[in-house]
Formats: C-alpha cells, sequence, structure tokens
C-alpha cells in the first residue's frame, strides 16, 4: 500500500491539473497549412515544434495576433525571442 500511495496522488493530480484548454500552436506559416506544423523549423518553433529549435542559426524575435471575429475573447497574443548557443538553443516565449 506504501509503494502505491506516490502513484495514486500522481494520478489524481494528473487527471486534476489541466495545464491549458486551448492550442498553444502560432505563426502565419503554420497557420497558413493548417498548424501541421511538426515538421516545420522556424522562430514559432517552441509553440508548434519544439524539436526545430536545434535548426535555428540566427537570433530572432517574432510578435504574433490571432483575432476569432466569431468567438468573442477567443484572440490570442504571442511573441517569442530566440537565441542560438553552441550547445542548443535559448527560447523564451509569451
Amino acid at each position: 500500500m506504501a509503494k502505491s500511495l506516490p502513484l495514486l496522488v500522481f494520478t489524481i493530480l494528473a487527471k486534476i491539473a489541466i495545464a491549458q484548454s486551448i492550442s498553444t500552436q502560432m505563426g502565419a506559416r503554420s497557420g497558413g497549412m493548417g498548424f501541421a506544423s511538426s515538421g516545420s523549423f522556424d522562430e514559432w518553433s517552441l509553440f508548434n515544434n519544439p524539436g526545430g529549435l536545434g535548426k535555428i542559426e540566427q537570433i530572432n524575435a517574432a510578435f504574433g495576433l490571432e483575432v476569432q471575429s466569431q468567438l468573442k475573447g477567443g484572440n490570442r497574443m504571442a511573441a517569442i525571442f530566440n537565441h542560438p548557443l553552441n550547445w542548443g538553443t535559448l527560447s523564451a516565449g509569451i
């Protein structure tokens, strides 16, 4: 019983905690492809395809706004900054 208690607590917390309820995919390029961006690598890789961050070669920043005219309060904004380093890519987004 004592060994299964942490697993039970984790399962209950994982069921209760929902990190987010909407898609985080952003960017005009991936939006134009219907957000089929699992193989793309661009400045929006942090939101669309985190594995693509390794191919970023220049410092870049991007800002985006998605307006949902038919859904009141459904507009989304995002900002991202990427800085490639020798050992990976430093990326921050909001």
